[in-house]
């Protein structure tokens, strides 16, 4: 149920193989929130229980006032997506559980189950090798543990005790003994210094690499799909970095695209958060799901870098693991956010239509800025609609060169709008009209209720302290 936003008191309901929600109409849910993302989050059933699971949105998805990335739900739970507040009304425990526990408290956790396919169990441990007889390697043994009378023959020739020739000052056996003595000096001299110089730089530099690699990032992502008349290929290359390499082409909606681009720190690193909470149930599935095609060919193959590890996985004409799908969704949901790549699934025709609706309500909108107080906020958001809608467009509609200019027009004419209304209440304030700057303050989010600007946290942060001190007095 939506308890707070523009759509207050609509109930929704999730179907059995779940839906994604979002303010973009191809969404099975849409949400008519401009806060929202295009694509929010994705509300779906696993083992009975109902979960939420972001999908790369820009402003995150909150349980409790917590951002997540793949949550349970119970009933209760409240999700803020954008400016819309949705509570749980039915979770689904009350169908699934044992008669045993329908008597559980209220507030007893929902289990959260994990299921491993057969064809994913771990491998088996790899026994121990066993102990080995041998002298450790770095134990150099000496000339008396390999000879009980303290010689060593290392094929030199070792003499008899009686032959000792009569013009030469020292004996053979002698000259011998010296000879592998300084041999074995000179080696014990350089492994030691060997290990004096590399064993503490490997320990100091292997664990920070371990430290530095444990959340390198670097993704392969490509998608097939060919019949039906049409062939579809979605490219992707993430680097550790957060550059960003797509590729797109679509030969029945005339899609030819390759674009390139450099995501935040902070956006990079709530990917690279969200792909390693799902890391493990990846790394259990099999290498290769091979199937047939029947009429249509259709491949995805995710290769994926974590730390030091490196996983390859390819789905062919073969229903998606699970935990493949939630990886897939994640990764092309950030994708196409970064990129701006969500309109690419409709054709070029239905892509017009929408932006010239966007363009006639951003107009109409703009005109009657005066009758409410966020109209004119509305108007620059389907200017950005319309931008969006047309950007993969040849050749672009004529009012597409203007709409950019009046983008940037009407939003230096809502910020001076707020501006001025801000200047306003804090007049009244100074002179002891606390209520009247209260309400001041109030319009001001309403006319701009665009929570990630400056001027909106500012205006937030001044009337909580002004119920504070009108609750004093």
């Amino acid at each position: 149920m939506i308890e707070e936003g523009p759509e207050r008191g609509r109930e929704i309901v999730v179907p059995p193989e779940g839906a994604r929600m979002g303010r973009a109409t191809e969404n099975d849910i849409s949400i008519a929130d401009a806060a929202m993302s295009r694509f929010q989050c994705r509300v779906y059933f696993r083992d009975g229980f109902l979960h939420v699971m972001d999908l790369g949105s820009t402003n995150e998805t909150l349980v409790n006032d917590q951002p997540v990335s793949d949550q349970a739900l119970r009933h209760g739970d409240q999700i803020w997506i954008g400016d819309s507040l949705l509570r749980v009304v039915k979770d689904g425990l009350g169908e699934n559980r044992p008669p045993a526990e329908q008597s559980l408290a209220p507030e007893a956790e929902a289990p959260i189950v994990f299921k491993t396919e057969p064809d994913e169990q771990r491998p088996a441990p790899v026994p121990p090798p066993a102990q080995s007889s041998r002298p450790e390697p770095n134990v150099l043994p000496t000339p008396e543990s390999l000879h009980p009378e303290g010689e060593l023959d290392l094929g030199l020739g070792k003499q008899r005790s009686g032959s000792v020739h009569e013009d030469s000052n020292e004996s053979p056996a002698k000259t011998n003994y010296l000879l592998i003595t300084l041999v074995t000096i000179l080696l014990v001299f350089l492994v030691g210094l060997v290990y004096l110089m590399l064993t503490p730089q490997a320990n100091r530099g292997g664990s920070a690499a371990a430290a530095v690699n444990e959340r390198t990032l670097a993704v392969n992502l490509e998608r097939v799909r060919a019949g039906e008349g049409n062939i579809y290929r979605f490219a992707v290359r993430i680097q550790p970095d957060g550059s960003v390499y797509a590729e797109v082409h679509d030969l029945v909606n005339e899609h030819n695209i390759i674009r390139e681009h450099q995501a935040s720190e902070d956006s990079f690193d709530r990917l690279t958060q969200q792909i390693l909470d799902r890391r493990e149930g990846f790394s259990r599935l099999r290498g290769d799901y091979e199937g047939v095609a029947v009429d249509v060919h259709e491949a995805t193959e995710i290769t994926l870098l974590t730390g030091a590890d490196i996983r390859t996985v390819r789905v062919s004409n073969h229903v998606e693991p699970p935990a493949f799908e939630g990886m897939k969704d994640q990764i092309i949901a950030w994708v196409e956010n970064e990129l701006n790549l969500d309109n690419l699934s409709r054709s070029p025709r239905e892509l017009r239509e929408l932006a010239d609706r966007a363009w006639q309500n951003a107009q109409r909108l703009h005109n009657e800025r005066d009758v409410k107080n966020e109209n004119l906020w509305q108007a620059t958001q389907q200017l950005r609609e319309m931008i969006w809608l047309v950007d993969t467009l040849e050749p672009k509609p004529e009012y597409y060169r203007q709409g950019l200019e009046l983008r940037d027009q009407w939003r230096e004419e809502l910020e001076l709008r707020v501006r001025n209304m801000r200047f306003e209440a804090a007049r009244e304030y100074q002179v002891g009209n606390l209520n009247r700057a209260l309400e001041i303050y109030r319009r001001v989010l309403a006319t701009f209720p665009e929570q990630s600007s400056t001027l909106y946290q500012q205006t937030f942060t001044n009337i909580i302290q002004l119920e504070q001190e009108l609750r004093r007095r």
